[in-house]
């Protein structure tokens, strides 16, 4: 497999060479306090992010790739919440993402498998403060390949953190979103330095998979 970006890259440092088994997809965010949001749900829509998003999983599961699904969510009573930033005061003005409401539940249609990774997370990106790197090492993930919303925030801030940590990063441009084209673009060119960018198309071949709606 090589998920390479279109970015000129040496030949040693091509992502995925080592299998499906050792890759991991990081879904960000699915969840509807984001995707159904005033921020983001028009983009979300336009770029038809979640039914590609749910096909593109389920494609990859089959193919022995590790599915992440990354949700961020505090305690109700917010004392796990640290606003330190325009970001974090919003959430605590607005009450999202409440552990165990609906808003910041996993959308539905998406499948859970008992194989999937399932995290909560409570900083920007979901690397930071909580167990994902240790549970992606015990099953020798060393590639990430990052989708969701938005791209500008948790999308960037977790494939950021998946270089520094020492894994070889993809951000999957087709199946992320922000809140506007604008945001996406200038992002996705930082990140396809930085860590790397392919599509999901791009992906499956590699795998040898397609989208179920195209079987």
């Amino acid at each position: 497999m090589d998920f390479s970006a279109d970015v000129t890259e040496p030949d040693d440092a091509r992502p995925g060479e080592d299998g499906p088994r050792a890759t991991a997809v990081i879904a960000i965010h699915l969840q509807p306090d984001v995707v159904e949001g005033p921020r983001y749900a028009a983009e979300v829509v336009r770029r038809q992010v979640l039914p590609r998003a749910i096909d593109f999983l389920d494609a990859v599961r089959e193919a022995g790739v590790t599915v992440v699904l990354a949700r961020m969510a505090f305690r109700p009573d917010r004392q796990d919440l640290i606003a330190n930033s325009p970001l974090f005061e919003r959430v605590a003005r607005t009450g999202t993402f409440a552990d165990g409401s609906a808003g910041a539940d996993l959308i539905g249609g998406l499948t859970r498998d008992p194989r999937d990774l399932v995290i909560t997370h409570q900083r920007t990106s979901a690397l930071v403060g909580s167990p994902l790197d240790p549970m992606l090492r015990a099953r020798g993930i060393t590639t990430l390949l990052v989708l969701g919303v938005a791209t500008n925030i948790s999308v960037d801030s977790t494939a950021r953190s998946g270089v520094d940590l020492g894994y070889r990063v993809r951000v999957v441009e087709d199946l992320c979103a922000a809140g506007d084209p604008e945001a996406h673009a200038a992002s996705y060119a930082t990140l396809a330095t930085l860590a790397g960018g392919t599509t999901s198309a791009e992906v499956l071949d590699r795998l040898g998979r397609r989208p179920r709606g195209t079987r």
